[in-house]
């Protein structure tokens, strides 16, 4: 099985700290090598320039995708780069994500021959000031050195609740890998959703309902590291949020994101990931 890899990326691109080079880099140094590196320019930045920069460090090792709207619906992004490949896997990373150690393709492609789509990696945090230790001009595995010594891996408890926080770990899109048949069955991501926000959620749910199998990444100690910076998540919320409360009436079902990761609380551990909802 091959596999093509396809980044969404809008505003990192042009911060000083440009963190989808380190993500590329950290791609580029696996044991193995995907087909394809698609780079999506999503809205909301200058093209051009983007393309200036990734063509300077990188050239012909990726391949760039302009999207021809200027919004920042990142569904759209990711559907797009997954339909310019033709790879038995596709694996979406974020532009803020450092992929921890060089045999990490590897081991999801061994995972991919037994499941449907993986997700889940642990997900260690760096602060906002990662890149002042990390010069871009050090060795991809000296950076990974000190993103170790740097990050934390929070292991956070929801204080509304008691329960252990899902930010903890990767979703689908941040760093997952699927089928390329069984994410063209279900169409992909959602893109009635704006922006950014519950479209991994989404996806989730769906390969859940459909009954696909998969498989935490963390169960086999594979992990990132999230290079962290300020976002406004706040403008696209509430109504992704309504989507997707929608789309479960819709099926019928409560889909539990806590105990997709294996999160229990000990007053739901009867719950599975899924329940039906019909006729309660």
């Amino acid at each position: 099985m091959n596999i093509d890899i396809v980044i969404a990326t809008s505003k990192n691109i042009e911060s000083s700290h440009f963190s989808i080079c380190y993500t590329i880099r950290s791609i580029l140094c696996q044991s193995i090598n995907p087909v394809n590196i698609f780079i999506v320019l999503n809205g909301g930045i200058d093209k051009e320039k983007s393309k200036d920069i990734l063509i300077e460090k990188f050239g012909k090792l990726i391949r760039i995708i302009e999207t021809e709207s200027n919004d920042e619906n990142i569904s759209k992004a990711r559907n797009m780069g997954a339909g310019k490949g033709c790879s038995d896997i596709i694996i979406f990373l974020d532009d803020d994500v450092v992929l921890g150690n060089n045999y990490i393709l590897e081991k999801i492609k061994k995972k991919m021959e037994y499941n449907d789509f993986l997700c889940g990696a642990k997900r260690f945090w760096s602060d906002h000031s990662w890149y002042l230790s990390c010069d871009y001009s050090f060795p991809i595995n000296h950076i990974c050195r000190i993103l170790k010594n740097q990050s934390i891996l929070p292991l956070s408890i929801e204080r509304a609740s008691g329960r252990r926080s899902y930010h903890d770990y990767s979703f689908i899109g941040h760093c997952g890998a699927i089928k390329r048949r069984v994410f063209e069955q279900l169409n992909g991501f959602d893109e009635l959703y704006k922006g950014w926000l519950y479209q991994d959620t989404d996806l989730m749910m769906r390969l859940c309902v459909n009954k696909f199998n998969y498989e935490l990444l963390s169960d086999s100690d594979i992990y990132i590291y999230h290079l962290s910076h300020p976002v406004d998540k706040e403008k696209y919320r509430t109504v992704n949020e309504k989507i997707f409360l929608n789309k479960q009436k819709e099926l019928e079902i409560k889909f539990y994101l806590n105990h997709f990761f294996g999160i229990f609380s000990h007053q739901e551990k009867y719950l599975g990931v899924i329940e039906k909802l019909k006729n309660k």
